[in-house]
């Protein structure tokens, strides 16, 4: 005669809670490698900004590279994006969702006493060009400055970025494979 042990099939029980939580956590990892993957790809390498509404570009590769995919335990779920770097952290947000962020004018600097600087500003045919010099004195330093914003504009400027999102579009095209992951993941252990 055959014993079946219903006990051992409760949902409850240690050896389905272990074989579900394995199958969760690589079905979720599998499900996590192919949305990173496809986040990745989706940011070309390039010089020139992506339009709106499309992935970035990776002009250097630092959101592709920090692009990462973690299992929560706590919540049972993937989470994938970009990891958040101190003062990154904004940008990230602002190149996924769209909004205004702080941009620094690469042109502009700040001239400190001997440094080299501006100190006049003399005409070449149509355009006027700065003349250099070493700041010797707080007078030279401060007159720097004020030609250096003149010629160059504010240190900092706030600009609107349009919406340039990647790790929602690869989740959405990574949908599909989801039933199939899930089909068969649970199995009893040996």
């Amino acid at each position: 005669m055959l014993q079946v042990s219903v006990k051992e099939m409760f949902f409850n029980s240690p050896a389905v809670l272990r074989a579900v939580d394995a199958a969760t956590r690589q079905v979720l990892s599998k499900f996590g490698s192919y949305v990173r993957q496809s986040d990745r790809s989706s940011q070309r390498r390039r010089k020139s900004a992506s339009a709106p509404g499309t992935a970035p570009s990776a002009h250097l590769g630092t959101v592709k590279d920090l692009t990462f995919f973690a299992y929560d335990p706590e919540r049972r779920s993937v989470v994938e994006g970009p990891t958040p770097v101190t003062n990154f952290q904004d940008s990230l947000r602002v190149l996924e969702e769209g909004g205004t962020m702080r941009i620094r004018n690469k042109r502009r600097r700040i001239r400190k006493l001997g440094d080299g600087g501006e100190v006049r500003v003399v005409s070449v045919g149509a355009r006027l060009e700065p003349v250099y010099a070493l700041l010797t004195t707080p007078q030279m330093v401060d007159h720097a400055n004020r030609l250096n914003a003149e010629l160059y504009g504010p240190e900092v400027a706030w600009k609107h970025v349009a919406a340039r999102p990647h790790t929602e579009p690869a989740l959405r095209t990574n949908l599909d494979r989801m039933p199939e992951m899930w089909a068969n993941s649970v199995k009893p252990a040996a």
